[in-house]
């Protein structure tokens, strides 16, 4: 009994997926027919009016990146405005010479040595 469920199964699993196939194969041949133009034989061919070459499929590309990207390329640059005068404001010089000073001043740790 099991083995004629999975039999069934797997002939049903296949029919299925056969006609997801057919199915679409008719339906992007309905779609190539209805926007393309027809060869000699009769087959569907896209059209070269509507197709563009490499370099003016870069230049859509690159337009489009430039687009996309300038925001944020204005927002980068107005945040690094902002930081550049917030580190002005907050850091005064006499401040940052105190620091230097203390760094001068310390001296190495030497570890004791050794003796065999």
């Amino acid at each position: 009994m099991p083995e004629e469920i999975f039999i069934l199964a797997l002939l049903g699993l296949v029919a299925g997926t056969a006609t997801v196939v057919l199915l679409t194969t008719m339906i992007f041949s309905y779609l190539r027919d209805k926007h393309g133009i027809k060869d000699k034989k009769g087959k569907a061919v896209v059209s070269n009016e509507t197709s563009l070459t490499t370099s003016e499929l870069h230049a859509l590309m690159r337009q489009a990146v430039e687009e996309a990207t300038l925001p944020l390329a204005e927002k980068i640059d107005d945040l690094e405005r902002r930081l550049d005068t917030t580190r002005q404001l907050s850091a005064p010089t006499d401040l940052l010479e105190g620091l230097h000073d203390e760094a001068d001043v310390e001296e190495p740790v030497l570890g004791r040595r050794r003796v065999r």
